[in-house]
């Protein structure tokens, strides 16, 4: 009785600690007058081309198509992870008729379970010599094209096929830059340490002490910043560590009677810097820069710059004490 209560309690665990399946439409195809999305929990169908989906339960299509055309109108999966080349003149020559960024691409990477890349797609003719497009866009769900030649984006949630469930692209959620987030408090708890360490007059006993401070919050910050986009548990130990570095200096500081104005200064410096780092990053969130290599340049530039420009300040007001 008690051995089955344990394998009982060790099928729970394990249940609570598998990771949960997530809806990932890989395969689109086209029957007769009908559209349908496939995913690894669900299947949908729209009966009026490709506008509103409701679930369906049936197999998917045994050979899946990144190709196919509607009289001269013809499309094809393109290189970039999301996006769809047209060809008008039967696929002889091709441009790009819908993609979605880089730069959004990366933030669609963030809010949902994993990469978004177009798989396949299909082509539902319609009367007049209009036509429908759907591709599938893995974890981003699909897009569609309507008869008037307009893409929409559809995502998936709680097995949900719509509009309203698309991750927005110009959506501005700080859960996407946590890492990032981490870094800028990191980066402005540094400056603080550092800004301590210039206010604590040469030659103090606790200068010392503040030095190596700063030394292992450096070592600890470098080390965040280098492996904060792999592992989130590194910067949640940087961020700790840090933490606990900032409140050791700031004993330090109060024992070595840093004035009042110095102290303003420093934690001046430290704020400063952290908004220098993280603007950036939020911006790009909100689609404004769209490369996220252009938002890094601009927070690591920008926190140097208003770094230094601070600590400058903090060392003259230190040095302009000393001469009083």
């Amino acid at each position: 009785m008690r051995a089955g209560l344990w394998v009982v309690i060790a099928l729970l665990t394990l249940a609570a600690c598998s990771p949960v399946p997530v809806d990932r439409v890989d395969v689109v195809e086209r029957r007769d007058d009908a559209l349908f999305a496939y995913s690894n929990l669900a299947s949908w169908i729209s009966r009026d081309h490709g506008r509103t989906w409701t679930y369906w339960s049936g197999e998917a299509a045994k050979s899946p198509q990144t190709s196919a055309c509607h009289s001269q109108s013809c499309y094809r999966v393109g290189p970039r992870p999301l996006s769809v080349e047209e060809s008008t003149d039967g696929g002889v020559r091709w441009r790009e008729a819908w993609s979605v960024s880089e730069g959004r691409v990366e933030l669609l990477s963030r809010a949902l379970d994993g990469p978004p890349e177009s798989t396949t797609l299909a082509v539902l003719g319609r009367p007049g010599g209009s036509h429908v497009v759907v591709v599938a866009n893995s974890y981003d769900g699909i897009a569609v094209r309507d008869e008037r030649g307009v893409w929409r984006r559809y995502g998936v949630n709680g097995g949900e096929l719509s509009l309203a469930a698309a991750v927005p692209l110009d959506h501005s959620s700080q859960d996407h830059i946590v890492p990032e987030t981490a870094i800028a408090v990191l980066a402005g708890l540094w400056t603080l340490l550092a800004g301590l360490f210039l206010a604590v007059a040469p030659g103090h006993g606790n200068r010392r002490s503040l030095a190596v401070l700063l030394a292992v919050g450096t070592a600890t910050t470098l080390v965040t910043a280098v492996g904060f986009l792999d592992a989130y548990g590194l910067t949640v130990l940087g961020g700790v560590a840090t933490v606990s570095l900032l409140i050791g200096s700031a004993a330090v500081a109060v024992s070595s009677r840093v004035g009042g104005q110095a102290l303003s200064l420093v934690a001046s410096a430290g704020i400063v810097v952290t908004l220098a780092v993280l603007l950036p990053f939020r911006l790009w969130t909100g689609g404004w820069p769209d490369s996220y290599g252009t938002a890094l340049l601009a927070a690591a530039g920008g926190g140097l710059a208003l770094g230094s420009v601070a600590l400058m300040g903090v060392r003259r007001h230190a040095r302009h004490a000393v001469l009083k």
